[in-house]
């Protein structure tokens, strides 16, 4: 007997794994949670969003840490010039995408050079009924890339810090 499946059926399978992914993935780098956070931000109604947009906003997020006299990633040999867009373009699709592959939370379309979420997922996320899940989903990623930079137990301004800068490089530009 063969089993039918509703994509509406994996919408709560997909959040959780999402959820999940983001509080348990390895961080060795901020990749990872800042391509959650533009996607979430950008992706358009299906849940596409552009490479080279992130690419864009993730060097902006570098150039803000250097210019607030710290090393662009957590790791303190890490040079500005290896935070290029072109550069960060191929970082995102080798790296953190092949994660979120994995795991089938996105997925990569080379010729029009666009990431998207799962469509039962992204529905399910952009359900006005579920605003609180994305707001949930959002405000762990952030909390993942504090940790990241600053440890378990981070300081108010080290908190503050992660958030601004997200605010002012993620946050902006176009989808």
């Amino acid at each position: 007997m063969a089993y039918k499946i509703h994509p509406l059926d994996l919408q709560p399978v997909t959040v959780v794994t999402l959820a999940a992914f983001t509080c348990t993935t390895v961080m060795e780098s901020s990749y990872q949670m800042l391509l959650l956070l533009y996607g979430l931000r950008h992706a358009d109604a299906k849940g596409s969003f552009s490479l080279e947009g992130a690419a864009s906003r993730l060097e902006r997020f570098f150039q803000l840490r250097v210019e607030a006299g710290l090393s662009p990633e957590k790791q303190p040999k890490t040079k500005a010039e290896n935070f290029t867009a072109t550069r960060l373009r191929r970082t995102l699709i080798d790296q953190p995408y092949t994660i979120f592959e994995k795991y089938f939370l996105l997925s990569y379309d080379e010729q029009a050079g666009r990431l998207s979420f799962p469509e039962p997922l992204w529905t399910y996320l952009t359900d006005p009924n579920h605003k609180a899940e994305m707001t949930q989903i959002r405000a762990l990623a952030l909390g993942r890339l504090v940790e990241h930079f600053y440890g378990p137990r981070p300081a108010q301004s080290d908190k503050l810090a992660v958030a601004d800068w997200v605010a002012s490089s993620i946050e902006q530009g176009a989808k």
